[in-house]
């Protein structure tokens, strides 16, 4: 149930690349349903998604890749997020998501 974005460059013209992973949780989300499809982010974590996005994006780090798992309240939180940092693609993986 998280999001990672991943950052990669060349350590000044060396052959070998550094990778970061930043993982981000998903925002406050309602959790007084049984159902996965209606556990989709309250207020708070739609601001919580936005104040993340705004962050990521005043880094300045270039991020090369955005991956999601597949419940609601991570997508949410992704398409909030990347208002912000503006990525063209936002993958999915399912393995990310929660049991």
């Amino acid at each position: 149930m998280f999001i990672y974005l991943i950052s990669r460059h060349s350590d000044m013209g060396k052959t070998r690349a550094v990778r970061h992973v930043y993982l981000i949780r998903h925002g406050q989300y309602q959790t007084r349903t049984q159902f996965e499809d209606q556990k989709q982010l309250t207020t708070l974590g739609n601001e919580q998604a936005d104040w993340a996005g705004q962050a990521l994006s005043e880094s300045k780090i270039p991020f090369n890749r955005f991956v999601q798992s597949g419940l609601i309240r991570a997508i949410q939180t992704a398409g909030i997020i990347n208002k912000h940092l503006q990525f063209k693609k936002i993958e999915q993986d399912v393995d990310l998501n929660e049991g």
